[in-house]
């Protein structure tokens, strides 16, 4: 796990006109960020949210007004998945906005994330990498889910073609990105 903060400017987190400070965390598909954002929830300062704001994060459409606690709390249409909006780790994160002293999101969208970072003002993102295999388990988990769920006439929560190979490819993507944010002469900015 590592933490990537740019060099340049101000080395505090941004602070939103709440007064919170903003953070975020990024990984690969499948590589442990949920875990991770339930650990950093155990802390009573920090209310990490879960992939809420994922399709904007896609986009390139959120700026430091989505970190503040009335948005946060106040999902819209397009903002990301409701049903991550409804899971217990980001209700747990909503009910802490007003006390904690730091809040942010969690998208599996590391070269998005890095962006975001840069569009904020430096906002520190905390990036955890886990190993190929137990990634590959992971999508191959999910694409037998979905072959059932395909079997019985369902909808598939998971592309199948999102397989092992799939997932050694997206390793191998996230890796070289991480590789470049460390080597980057700016200290973390994307090269």
């Amino acid at each position: 796990m590592k933490l990537w903060r740019s060099t340049q400017g101000n080395s505090d987190a941004p602070v939103t006109r709440d007064g919170t400070r903003v953070a975020l965390v990024t990984g690969a598909p499948r590589s442990g960020t949920t875990a991770l954002v339930e650990l950093l929830n155990c802390h009573p300062d920090i209310a990490m949210m879960n992939e809420r704001y994922n399709r904007l994060v896609a986009r390139e459409e959120v700026g430091l007004d989505h970190f503040l606690s009335d948005r946060l709390r106040d999902f819209q249409d397009g903002d990301g998945s409701p049903v991550a909006f409804g899971m217990d780790v980001t209700q747990q994160a909503l009910s802490k906005l007003g006390s904690a002293k730091v809040v942010g999101d969690k998208v599996p969208r590391p070269r998005n994330m890095f962006k975001l970072a840069q569009r904020l003002g430096n906002a520190p993102v905390i990036a955890i990498l886990r190993e190929p295999q137990g990634m590959a388990e992971s999508y191959m988990g999910r694409v037998r889910r979905a072959e059932m769920q395909l079997a019985k006439g369902g909808n598939a929560t998971w592309q199948t073609q999102r397989d092992f190979k799939a997932a050694v490819r997206e390793f191998n993507d996230y890796v070289e990105l991480l590789r470049d944010m460390s080597a980057s002469k700016s200290g973390g900015t994307m090269p």
